[in-house]
């Protein structure tokens, strides 16, 4: 059995003031956030108990912290997405964060999502 594995944590769903336009102000947005990060699972993968394993329940938490706060950019929420994360759980060597905002509202267009990735761990 290898290792390292990656977890993933896909679509999560969250409502937030996250943009710059006025109107991004006052009516929350919807962000949806995935996350993959690289971990050894040797030692859960042995004991099967939940004491040893990353809670899911808390990385959900600390993401849905950082879009309460609100912010301009999708830029900003992403890196603290991540900073927060090294922090919180320092288990996993790498990794990326993907903030989206479906549907966002654009002077003179549509387009299906705007999405900022943020990696962590690769080249530090």
């Amino acid at each position: 059995m290898d290792k390292y594995s990656t977890i993933k944590l896909e679509g999560m769903e969250f409502y937030g003031y996250v943009g710059d336009l006025p109107s991004e102000k006052t009516m929350k947005n919807l962000i949806v956030i995935d996350f993959a990060g690289l971990l050894d699972i040797s030692r859960v993968a042995k004991s099967d108990n939940i004491a040893d394993a990353v809670d899911y329940t808390k990385i959900y938490d600390l993401f849905k912290t950082e879009v309460d706060k609100g912010c301009n950019l999708l830029e900003t929420l992403a890196s603290n997405c991540c900073r927060r994360l090294k922090k919180a759980f320092p288990q996993f060597e790498c990794g990326e964060i993907k903030v989206a905002k479906p549907t966002p509202l654009l002077a003179g267009g549509k387009i299906a999502s705007a999405s900022v990735i943020v990696t962590f761990g690769y080249d530090e």
